[in-house]
């Protein structure tokens, strides 16, 4: 049971870092959009403004993952569990975007799916 938690521990840290680079090239291709006027410059810096907002509470929520001991679960239902509650108290904490905990929500679900896949 202790390798099925690292595993899916390790393949929710993946998706989440895939979702921060995610977010980066979506930055990136808006100031692309914008250099070639394809959007002004105030719909560009709203829309960065807020990605930029979700990609720092996804990093908070990935840097408190580290302080998870995954050793000390029995079973994932534990560790989903004290996930939900590390990412209810840092959305209310740092007042986070809700959508940010939906995003996050969504990924463990995914992994969960692919692990009872496997």
């Amino acid at each position: 049971m202790k390798q099925k938690i690292e595993k899916f521990f390790k393949i929710l840290n993946i998706e989440l870092e895939d979702l921060e680079e995610d977010i980066s090239i979506l930055v990136e291709e808006y100031k692309q959009k914008r250099d070639k006027d394809e959007i002004s410059s105030y719909v560009f810096l709203e829309n960065a403004c807020v990605l930029k907002e979700e990609l720092y509470g996804i990093k908070r929520i990935v840097d408190s993952l580290k302080d998870i001991a995954v050793e000390n679960y029995k079973n994932i239902n534990d560790i989903v569990d004290d996930i939900h509650k590390l990412i209810k108290e840092q959305t209310k904490l740092y007042l986070m975007n809700g959508c940010i905990a939906a995003v996050i929500e969504r990924k463990i679900s995914k992994v969960l799916e692919f692990m009872n896949e496997n």
